[in-house]
This record gives structure tokens, C-alpha cells and sequence, in this order.
């Protein structure tokens, strides 16, 4: 089922379109002017979230805007977009919770010599819990857009103090050359493993990994939960990079990088008592590699799941996927 929803914008313009960078949603994105104002008519699936802004010719000069008529807005690293969603469309429950014993997050800065230099990384700690008590830890890359973007923290904090997920501690990692680390790198992986790890336990007791990406940090996860599998509970995968063929996002050497990790990586299957919970929105140029490698990873695992939303590829989508992501490779719970 779908709903037929309306744009309108009022002022002067030569030539009003929509963009949504979304290569699946391809509706004509023309709107067009009745003389007083300029329209647009498109079809949304019920349960759709798709992030827009309203493009604006005047005298051969195009300016994006944030849709004037629209206050459900989102934020991204490059700034704002309009929101729309379907009629079915529900944000997680936990963006209206509130905490009252909120976690912690502690800056570190940890020497790396397989990265040169020092590290940035933030520790999630928490409430009410010792440090000498052992806890999964999970690895977040982009953690700081996940922060900021999806408030990936204000989630941690509703999952346990709920139980839906036991206790656990999350280090958010962010990169400093993201087309070379977050391209399946191996110096990537070891830093995470061999430096960030130590230097962490020296803080806090672990008692397992897991890890989450998205774009390529969805490849970064993979790689280090391929790295050393026997260390892992799980990892959540949120619309992954793992192209196989051009992409115009890629040049030839991230290409190469990925591809060959992927497809050695879909030769080594992924042990079974590790959870995967992948996510990709329908929208995206990402969809059919997804497909491919779910086909994989799912076959035969009893904690594994695959969902495909209404969406595109930006950080409300990923939002939505935290709290089952997390769920299923922390908490054991299944889709």
C-alpha cells in the first residue's frame, strides 16, 4: 500500500525539483507551477522515511532549501534535511525516553603504530556498574556521527535499563583517512584489536566483542569481526559497502580492497554461534550487494537477521536499526 503525499512551495522560481539522492526513489521530481504555486505529487509506501530538500532555479542559479512548509527536519554530517514518512511510519520508542541514570563516555587518546599517531576514542560506561566487572564491549565506527546523528548513547542507556539487553560498554571510534580504514583495512582492524583493545582492558574487564558499522564502517565492522571470530558475540552491519562491481562513491583502489574482502569473506563462512543483524534501506544503490551477502551470512545461523526498510542511506534509517541490531547480538534476541 502507498499514500499519495503533496509538496508545495510558494515563491519565485524558474524551476522547482526534488532531491533526495536516493537512486531507487525515482519518482518525477519536477514540480509544476499553476500560477500562484509550485507542486509535486508522489507516492510513499505506508511505513516510508525518505530525507529531502527542495531544489530552486532562479535566473539560471539552483539553490537546495530545506522545505519552508515542512518542520520534521534531520541532521546529517553536511547539515540538515526535510523529513517525509508514510501514514504506518513510528520512530523507536526509546527517543522519548529519558534515563534517569544516564551512561558515561570517557575521551581516550591511544598510540598506534599501525595507524601512526594517537587515537581518539570515546568509552561508554554504564550506570551503577564496577570496572573490574566483565562486560561485552562494543565497537562502533563513525561513533561520533552515530552520537550525533542517531543518538546511539540515549538507545544504550534505554536497552538496559530496560533489559533488553544486558550490561555492556561501547568504545565509538571514528577515523581519520575513511577511505583507507574503513576499506577493509588490516592495519584498521589490528589497531582496533591489538591497541585500542589492551589499552581499553587495562580500564575495564571485557569479557567479548562485537561490532557495528554503516556505509563503509558497515565493511570496517566486518573486517575485524572476520579478523578474530572466536572474540565475537556478533555485529551489526547497516547498509554495507560491499560493492562488487563500480560505484560511483568508489575509486578503483577502495573497489578493489572491498571486493576482494568480501568475496573471500563469503568464502569463509562466519561461525555459527556468531549473531548478524544486517539492514539496508530499499532505496539505495547498496540493495542488491546487501542481498547477496545476507544470502550468505544467513544461511544456516539461528541468530541472524535481514531487514529492508522504506529508506535511504542516511542516519535516521540506521537510527531505526539500533535498538533490534543491538538487541539480537547483545540480548540473543531474534527478529
Amino acid at each position: 500500500m502507498s499514500s499519495l503525499i503533496r509538496l508545495e512551495y510558494v515563491g519565485h522560481a524558474d524551476n522547482v525539483r526534488l532531491a533526495t539522492w536516493m537512486p531507487r526513489f525515482d519518482p518525477d521530481g519536477a514540480f509544476t507551477h499553476d500560477g500562484r504555486r509550485w507542486t509535486l505529487e508522489i507516492e510513499l509506501p505506508e511505513t516510508a522515511r525518505i530525507e529531502y530538500r527542495i531544489e530552486v532555479e532562479r535566473d539560471g542559479r539552483w539553490d537546495s532549501l530545506m522545505d519552508p512548509l515542512n518542520p520534521r527536519t534531520a541532521t546529517n554530517p553536511f547539515g540538515h534535511n526535510s523529513v517525509l514518512t508514510g501514514p504506518d511510519y513510528v520512530e523507536p520508542k526509546w527517543l522519548d525516553r529519558t534515563v534517569l541514570d544516564p551512561g558515561t563516555l570517557a575521551e581516550l587518546r591511544v598510540a598506534s603504530d599501525r595507524l601512526g599517531g594517537r587515537r581518539s576514542i570515546r568509552l561508554y560506561r554504564p550506570h551503577g556498574i564496577d570496572d573490574d566487572r566483565e562486560l561485552p564491549l562494543l565497537y562502533v565506527f563513525d561513533g561520533s556521527d552515530y552520537a550525533s546523528h542517531a543518538q546511539i548513547t540515549r538507545c544504550f542507556d534505554v536497552l538496559i535499563a530496560d533489559a533488553v539487553v544486558p550490561p555492556f560498554r561501547a568504545v565509538l571510534s571514528d577515523p581519520r583517512r575513511r577511505h583507507l580504514e574503513y576499506t577493509a583495512s588490516d592495519d584498521h582492524a589490528a589497531c582496533m584489536l591489538d591497541e585500542v583493545l589492551p589499552y581499553v582492558e587495562r580500564r575495564v574487564a571485557v569479557s567479548s566483542l562485537a561490532s557495528m558499522g554503516a556505509s563503509l564502517g558497515a565493511v570496517a565492522a566486518w573486517k575485524m569481526m572476520a579478523t578474530r571470530p572466536e572474540a565475537f558475540l556478533g555485529a551489526v552491519l547497516m547498509s554495507g559497502t560491499f560493492a562488487r562491481s563500480p560505484h560511483p562513491e568508489l575509486d578503483q583502489r577502495m573497489l578493489t580492497d572491498i571486493e576482494s574482502f568480501v568475496d573471500h569473506a563469503l568464502t569463509s563462512p562466519v561461525p555459527f554461534d556468531i549473531a548478524i543483524h544486517q539492514s539496508c534501506g530499499r532505496y539505495e544503490s547498496l540493495t542488491d550487494w546487501n542481498r547477496e551477502v545476507a544470502d550468505v551470512l544467513g544461511r544456516g545461523r539461528e541468530l541472524f537477521a535481514y531487514v529492508e526498510t522504506w529508506t535511504g542511506h542516511d542516519w535516521g534509517a540506521w537510527r531505526d536499526q539500533l535498538a533490534p541490531g543491538i538487541a539480537l547480538v547483545l540480548g540473543g534476541t531474534g527478529p
